[in-house]
C-alpha cells in the first residue's frame, strides 16, 4: 500500500478524545503560538536551503503564492530516477536517528474500510500514487535547533551523494 501500517484503517471512525486537561494544555500553548510559528518557518527555510542542491533527486515543497504557511513539517518526494527509493532513504535517515513520518492515511480508496464505499474518480490519479509511494515528512518542530538541522542536512548529503 505504500504507507505505514499504523495508518491502515479497517473501520471509519472519529478521533474525538479531547479531555479537560488537553484543552487546558492547548490554551496554555496558544500563548506560545507566535514563537512556534516563527521557529517552524525558520526551520523549514533552513532545511529547504540545505536540500536545494538535491533537487535532481528530490521534489521539495513550495508554499502557495502569496501565503505565509506555518509548516506542519517538511514534505519530501523522492524522484523515480533518484537512484534511491523513498523507503531506502527513510531507513538510512532513521539509522542516523533522524525521525521521519510517512503520510497518514495514504490513498483513502485503498483503505480496507473503503472497499464497499461507492465513489468515483476521474482518471488513474497517478500523482496520488507518487505521493503514497515516494513521499515522506521530516519535522520542523520547535523542539529541533539549528545544530540538529545541520546534522540532518549533512546526513542527506552523505546519503544522496
Amino acid at each position: 500500500m505504500g504507507y505505514d501500517h499504523k495508518y491502515i484503517y479497517s473501520r471509519q471512525g472519529f478521533n474525538l478524545k479531547i479531555t479537560d486537561m488537553q484543552a487546558a494544555l492547548g490554551l496554555a500553548q496558544l500563548e506560545k503560538l507566535d514563537d512556534f510559528i516563527k521557529i517552524r518557518v525558520h526551520n523549514f527555510n533552513l532545511i529547504k536551503k540545505g536540500l536545494e542542491k538535491h533537487t535532481n533527486k528530490l521534489i521539495l515543497p513550495e508554499p502557495t503564492p502569496f501565503s505565509e504557511p506555518s509548516w506542519f513539517g517538511f514534505v519530501i518526494t523522492v524522484k523515480k530516477d533518484a537512484g534511491i527509493t523513498r523507503n531506502d532513504l527513510v531507513q538510512k535517515l532513521n539509522d542516523k536517528n533522524i525521525g521521519t513520518r510517512l503520510l497518514f492515511a495514504g490513498d483513502i480508496r485503498k483503505q480496507p474500510y473503503f472497499k464497499d464505499v461507492n465513489y468515483r474518480t476521474v482518471g488513474d490519479l497517478p500523482n496520488t500514487d507518487i505521493i503514497v509511494n515516494d513521499t515522506f515528512w521530516i519535522g520542523v518542530t520547535p523542539m529541533i535547533n539549528d545544530e540538529m538541522i545541520v546534522y540532518m542536512l549533512k546526513c542527506f548529503d552523505e546519503i544522496l551523494s
